[in-house]
């Protein structure tokens, strides 16, 4: 049974939909200034000048080669990042040209309307483990948390990345049946959810899987399970079947694996993500990976990264451990900022009491469902870099399960409040009184 408060009026007066409205619109507006004060005070060319692959894969493609070339020169195909976002760059590219203030405005546009349906199925879905006035509140703080408003100016997919998994366990908590063709779109937006990024596809996977499973009247439970799957698999497949084409291997995902292993664990390596060892850096990683060709340059880097980690286990242990305590804690990016760390520190310690209070109660099936992407998600960047914005993708899910923390800490309150109420005020009002008497001349 949900903790929600009974009637349609908050504490504050509005009814619930008012409720809903101010989520929306400070988040909406919030965004909207965010991109605003963006496109007055920054060059044309900054939001660009991060993730610069995504804009040089994007006008690749536009010229008509295809998903190539990521590295500013002609390398051929490639498939250092799924195809999902550069192919909505390239999209944006072609409306209103490459790397223009126009294409900036509406790239960061879209993260905003991101962020907008990510604060409202917080609030949806916190209000069906918590009450009504800690969902408003949970909802307003990720809204208005300052490290949060300024996502839609990472220029990767971070904002549709984020939205995915706590989208993914609103659809399928509030399904009202199971059915095919439930099953199949469920199954086709995973997939779509993969294309922009494959580190989902674990998480979403297994969510969908403890779904239908923890049922055991649930007759048909293989036959949707089938279903999903094709569903994910035609919108998915696509790209494993160009990579196989493109390079005659099989590349499921992506094919930075073995580099991104060896960029977090070698010699020189300190837990942070270091940018110079990428060859848009580095003229020497430029020139071996032409050399090599992608596939054959990526196998030489993870070779590496195994040789360092089996020479030195202690050292890969105790960085993993490093880029563990940084992920959660939001310390992950060398030179971030402060606020990263105060945002994930406390959304931490409220979203591991509230899983706490929904395990201790009759919650379990919530539990469990916020669980999966918490434990399974941050996993490759244990071992390579934890990047604040890698948090961000579950911090949605964090902001959730926080609810239930708030709703616990405000009826501590009001029973302290009522306490003082009860044994307090009667001694203050008698001691009121006779004092009213002494002064009064009857």
């Amino acid at each position: 049974m949900s903790n929600r408060d009974h009637g349609s009026v908050s504490p504050y007066g509005e009814p619930e939909r008012d409720r809903t409205a101010i989520v929306i619109a400070t988040a909406l507006v919030s965004r909207l200034l965010l991109v605003l004060y963006a496109k007055v005070y920054f060059a044309p060319g900054w939001f660009f000048s991060r993730g610069l692959e995504m804009g040089l894969l994007a006008d690749s493609f536009l010229r008509g080669k295809g998903l190539s070339s990521p590295f500013g020169m002609e390398t051929g195909p490639t498939a250092i990042v799924a195809p999902g976002y550069p192919l909505l760059v390239s999209f944006v590219f072609r409306l209103f040209g490459s790397y223009t203030s126009a294409s900036a405005l509406c790239l960061m546009l879209f993260g905003a309307v991101c962020n907008v349906a990510t604060a409202y199925l917080i609030y949806r879905l916190s209000r069906t483990i918590a009450s009504e006035r800690s969902a408003f509140f949970v909802s307003i703080f990720w809204t208005c948390s300052l490290p949060l408003i300024w996502m839609p100016t990472i220029f990767w997919e971070t904002n549709l990345s984020a939205l995915c998994p706590i989208g993914l366990a609103s659809l399928l908590l509030s399904r009202r049946r199971d059915t095919t063709k439930f099953w199949c779109v469920c199954g086709m937006l995973c997939g779509t959810a993969a294309l922009f990024n494959p580190a989902l596809a674990p998480c979403l996977t297994l969510i969908v899987i403890y779904t239908l499973f923890k049922a055991p009247a649930l007759a048909k439970r293989w036959r949707f399970v089938s279903v999903w799957s094709l569903g994910a698999v035609l919108l998915y497949s696509p790209w494993p079947l160009r990579n196989a084409r493109v390079f005659h291997a099989c590349v499921l995902t992506r094919t930075t694996v073995g580099l991104e292993l060896w960029m977090g664990n070698n010699e020189h390596a300190t837990g942070f993500l270091d940018t110079s060892l990428f060859p848009t850096y580095n003229q020497a990683e430029l020139a071996d990976y032409r050399a090599r060709g992608e596939i054959d340059y990526m196998a030489h880097k993870g070779q590496m990264a195994a040789d360092f980690i089996h020479a030195h286990p202690s050292i890969f242990l105790t960085m993993s451990a490093r880029r563990v305590l940084r992920f959660w804690t939001g310390t992950g990016t060398s030179g971030g900022s402060v606020l990263f760390g105060l945002h994930a520190t406390l959304t931490l310690i409220l979203g591991g009491f509230g899983l706490a209070l929904l395990w201790q109660g009759a919650r379990r099936d919530i539990c469990l469902t916020m669980l999966i992407p918490l434990l399974v998600f941050p996993l490759p960047y244990y071992i390579t870099h934890a990047e604040f914005r890698y948090r961000l993708v579950v911090d949605p899910v964090l902001t959730v399960l926080a609810a239930p923390a708030i709703n616990w800490l405000l009826r501590k309150r009001w029973q302290s409040a009522g306490t003082w109420a009860t044994n307090i005020a009667p001694g203050a009002l008698q001691r009121s009184s006779a004092a009213m008497e002494e002064k009064s001349p009857n």
